[in-house]
């Protein structure tokens, strides 16, 4: 039940603006929710903070959709603090 039952919210600093967007794009579609500031959307801000809210299981599956993606994209680190994130708190990666 832990995947289902463990909310999480996580905080990620100075993100490209078009990751942001595949970001909150991919968790909209697992359930979850990506928080990012006014500018980000339509690209007139580079980078922003972003908030992550969602569960392990979503977190999990947004990893999978971000090893997916990052064979398009440059995603930084953001795949391994996530890969940190969801193992610290039980969740079994793939």
């Amino acid at each position: 039940m832990a995947p289902k039952a463990v909310f999480i919210t996580v905080r990620l600093r100075g993100v490209k603006n078009y990751v942001a967007n595949i970001l909150k794009q991919e968790m909209l579609s697992l359930g979850g929710e990506v928080a990012v500031p006014y500018g980000i959307v339509d690209c007139k801000k580079e980078r922003a903070d972003l908030l992550v809210f969602g569960t392990l299981r979503q977190y999990r599956d947004l990893l999978d959709a971000m090893v997916d993606q990052s064979k398009l994209i440059t995603c930084g680190d953001i795949i391994t603090d996530l890969r940190e994130i969801v193992s610290h708190y039980g969740g079994e990666l793939k």
